[in-house]
């Protein structure tokens, strides 16, 4: 009876998890350099910065005229065809995996400033509203977020 043989560099090759075809032209490009894949929280983060690129950033609201805030974001990327405010808080949110790990590391990133909490729902406006510049820097803080490691 014949086996096939793995070779070593088959074996690590990283894997798709999702159909999305923007994430699987990321994993692509990251066999490519061979950058590690991120788990699903960071999979959320990367398509939560590709709204951004695609929509627009906004300030001050999750969202405004179809742009959105990095909160914003997260929540599109949770769930696209849940309304964002009222039905879908900044609370709610921040309380997701995907905003924790974006509210650490902007935290990291972002030390200096003074905010009434570390919860994500407090951490990312503020970032967002008075520390971020533009819709590229959101977007890459999310991609940033999306390896980051505690």
């Amino acid at each position: 009876m014949l086996q096939k043989q793995i070779r070593k560099s088959d074996a690590k090759k990283p894997k798709v998890v999702t159909d999305d075809p923007k994430l699987k032209a990321l994993a692509e490009k990251a066999k490519q350099t061979q950058e590690k894949l991120p788990d699903e929280v960071g999979q959320v983060l990367l398509k939560a910065a590709e709204i951004i690129r695609e929509k627009g950033w906004c300030r001050d609201n999750l969202q405004s005229y179809g742009r959105v805030c990095l909160l914003g974001a997260v929540g599109r990327a949770l769930d696209p065809d849940r309304p964002l405010g009222r039905y879908y808080s900044e609370t709610e949110i921040g309380d997701t995996e995907p905003a924790k790990r974006l509210g650490k590391f902007l935290t990291k990133e972002d030390s200096s400033s003074y905010v009434l909490s570390d919860h994500p729902s407090h951490r990312i406006p503020h970032y967002n509203d008075d520390k971020c510049p533009n819709s590229k820097t959101a977007a890459e803080m999310l991609e940033k977020a999306a390896f980051f490691k505690e």
